[in-house]
């Protein structure tokens, strides 16, 4: 379960050069490092996402910590002790589960949850009840780890639709409009409904401008990317490298998927500009405990593999504003902090 940190941060604050060392990677130092916050602190709970918006002059900061029966907290780095509470846990009619995570929609937190078949969506500039907006869904035959608006009226979700699909746009009124993309495992009989949820399991994100839309699924080196344009799921990119390797069990009426002894951590986190999709990615076996990485894999919007960037610290998470990268890194003491990098000149790997 991820908690979500959510930014917007002043992008002249985070320029720096980088040294790039061959035509297709770029080699991050300390030095290169001019942004460091620590995100600990008695008001803050474990980090677990870091996610940012494109806005170049707001400096707020969302975290999931879970306190005071709340799940996020607001924060203005203007302003270091300025804090606000949001997200009453509960079922409620404008209460969300624990565990939610969110997406940041330009001033805009959007929170779903698949347990309650409901999208949260809060006005960060004004903060209330009155100013959240709830809309429930029930898509028949569907089983959603991830929701993001497309306009006003419709959504993509991911997950698994019909036992076969992974990806699904449909309208407020439930109506699904269309799917597209089989998953991996669609017709291994090993796999039932629940079975195929949790070994499809990832992160999807959109362009800050345009209906596109970049997803993977953990422990693979599985990703995709797709337009959606009118009514219809386009396929830009389908990269299936390496799928899970999971072991199905059910016992007493509960179903389980275990990573088998060769399993790869892959991919971790992403996060997109108007250019650029950044993924942190990791080779090491999932039995080895870890779940970071310093490698970052840039790739265009097109799917092509642009570059690799290596930073001077694993990171848990990370995040990005226009040639700004932002990484988590846990220190040996549990302590997280914030790190700003500027990424520019993204070289083309031929």
């Amino acid at each position: 379960m991820k908690y979500c940190l959510f930014l917007e941060f002043m992008a002249c604050m985070l320029c720096a050069c980088t040294r790039s060392v061959s035509t297709n990677d770029i080699i991050l130092s300390d030095e290169n490092c001019v942004v460091e916050l620590s995100l600990s602190g008695d008001d803050s709970g474990l980090i677990e996402g870091l996610y940012a918006s494109g806005s170049k002059n707001a400096t707020k900061i969302v975290l999931l910590d879970f306190h005071n029966g709340k799940s996020f907290s607001l924060r203005d780095f203007r302003k270091q002790d300025a804090l606000i509470r949001f997200g009453e846990i509960g079922h409620g009619e404008k209460e969300i589960p624990l565990g939610c995570t969110g997406y940041m929609c330009d001033s805009s937190f959007v929170v779903f949850s698949d347990e309650t078949h409901c999208i949260v969506t809060y006005d960060l500039n004004h903060i209330d009840l009155e100013n959240t907006n709830v809309h429930r869904y029930d898509i028949e035959n569907a089983q959603f780890c991830q929701i993001i608006p497309v306009d006003s009226n419709r959504y993509v979700g991911m997950g698994v639709y019909a036992d076969e699909y992974q990806y699904v746009l449909f309208d407020k009124n439930d109506n699904v409009v269309t799917s597209a993309f089989r998953v991996y495992n669609y017709n291994d009989s090993h796999f039932n409904t629940f079975h195929k949820f949790l070994s499809n399991q990832g992160r999807m994100e959109k362009h800050p401008k345009q209906n596109k839309f970049v997803a993977f699924i953990y422990n693979s080196k599985n990703i995709d990317f797709f337009e959606i344009a009118n009514d219809s799921i386009h396929r830009i990119s389908s990269q299936r490298e390496q799928s899970p390797n999971y072991e199905c069990v059910t016992r007493n009426g509960l179903s389980r998927v275990l990573p088998s002894d060769n399993s790869i951590v892959g991919y971790i986190d992403l996060c997109t500009t108007d250019d650029y999709v950044y993924v942190l990615y990791s080779e090491s076996e999932f039995m080895s405990g870890t779940d970071s990485s310093d490698i970052v894999l840039v790739y265009d919007w097109d799917g092509e593999l642009c570059s690799r960037v290596k930073m001077p610290q694993p990171a848990c998470y990370i995040a990005a504003l226009d040639d700004q990268l932002l990484a988590v890194v846990e220190t040996a003491t549990g302590e997280y902090i914030l790190k700003g990098y500027c990424v520019r000149n993204v070289p083309h790997i031929n």
